[in-house]
Order: structure tokens, then C-alpha cells, then sequence
């Protein structure tokens, strides 16, 4: 099996992408995407289904390594699964996708799952504030129980700063000056965090 043909419509608008994993013995599992999966994540067609496997793989941030493995196998084991996690890019750095798929039990001969991908990068940016870009304070909190539930033998560390008697600068300076300054600090936090910073949030 070297393609599966997938209809693609009003799935590119939808920013969903469709999915087949097939699994054998001692073989690299192989993954075949439609247009709009490859659009998706940023991927060449040309690839191979072994080579499109591993670089899905590779881009998944390593913190949910664990979410994706467990949801695989539940979708193995005939189970319903979703999983939410975030994806590196190419070219727009991390994204966040919403996935679930079904086994095909008609595949005797291996393990065959089916399945969509959504991009819904767009719905987290809605939940983060406006004026600094980080996720608001209930978000961030919720991402961060999501995180440490999920990698309960990672150790994280985590940056707080806070600025005394910031009443006092929005009554000098105005308030378009305050806020120029809390962007800036926004900035410049995210500008030194490493390779592997995965959140942060204006807590007020």
C-alpha cells in the first residue's frame, strides 16, 4: 500500500487533515496524509509513509510524548481517544492539534488506525490576552495541570515576576506607557526562554 486517496473540500477551510497509521511487526510504522494533513503540518508529499511518521513524531514536543503514546493505544485497544498536544512547525513554530482515530479491524495482517488532525492554534490565541499575547491567567493554570498530570516524573521551572506598585507607573507615566511596558516585559521573557519553553501567562 503506497497512497490512499482522501477527498479534499471544505477540509483544507476546516484546518482538519485526515490520517491512516498502519503498524507491523518489526517495521517503522507508516503514516499516510492527505492534502490538507500535509498542509497542516508543513510537510512534503514526497516523503515516504515511514519518513512522514517519524517527522510527525520528532515535532511533537517532548512533554506530551506520553498524551499521544496513551491515546494511540487506546485507539489500539479499540477504545475511543482524543488527545490535544502542540506540534513544531517548520515554519510556524509550535502549533497546538486536536487528534482521535478509530482501528480499522478489517486490516488482519496489522494495525491500522484512521484518523483526523485539527490546528486549532487559532482557539488557543483567543485565550490569551491581548495586550501581552501570554494566556490569560485561568488558561495558563488549566495548560499547566494538563502538563504536570500528563509528565508526573518531569521537573518544570517555572518564572514569576512581578512588578511593585505598578498603580503608581499607570498614574504618572498613563496608562498607553504601563501598557508599552508590559509588552515589553511579555517580549523579553519569552526572547531569553530556551528552546523547550512551552507556556506563559499574565496572571493580572
Amino acid at each position: 500500500m503506497d497512497k490512499i486517496s482522501f477527498k479534499d473540500s471544505i477540509l483544507e477551510k476546516s484546518n482538519i487533515g485526515l490520517w491512516a497509521i498502519e503498524m507491523k511487526p518489526g517495521q517503522t510504522p507508516r503514516m499516510y496524509t492527505n492534502e490538507s494533513m500535509n498542509i497542516l503540518l508543513g510537510i512534503s508529499a514526497d516523503l515516504s509513509p515511514e519518513e512522514t511518521y517519524e517527522l510527525w513524531w520528532k515535532n511533537i514536543h517532548p512533554d506530551y510524548y506520553d498524551s499521544v503514546t496513551s491515546s494511540v493505544e487506546k485507539t489500539i485497544s479499540g477504545e475511543h481517544a482524543e488527545v490535544l498536544y502542540p506540534w513544531f512547525h517548520p515554519t510556524r513554530g509550535m502549533i497546538f492539534i486536536r487528534g482521535g482515530g478509530i482501528r480499522d479491524d478489517s486490516h488482519t495482517d496489522s494495525i491500522f488506525l484512521q484518523g483526523i488532525h485539527q490546528d486549532v492554534t487559532k482557539i488557543y490565541k483567543y485565550q490569551k490576552d491581548e495586550l501581552t499575547g501570554l494566556y490569560t491567567k485561568d488558561v495558563f493554570y488549566k495548560r499547566v495541570e494538563e502538563i504536570l498530570a500528563n509528565n508526573p516524573d518531569t521537573e518544570y521551572r517555572i518564572l514569576y515576576s512581578d512588578i511593585d506598585n505598578f498603580k503608581s507607573i499607570n498614574e504618572k507615566y498613563g496608562v498607553e506607557a504601563s501598557d508599552g511596558l508590559l509588552q515589553y516585559l511579555a517580549h523579553a521573557i519569552k526572547k531569553v526562554m530556551p528552546d523547550n519553553y512551552i507556556l506563559g501567562g499574565r496572571m493580572g
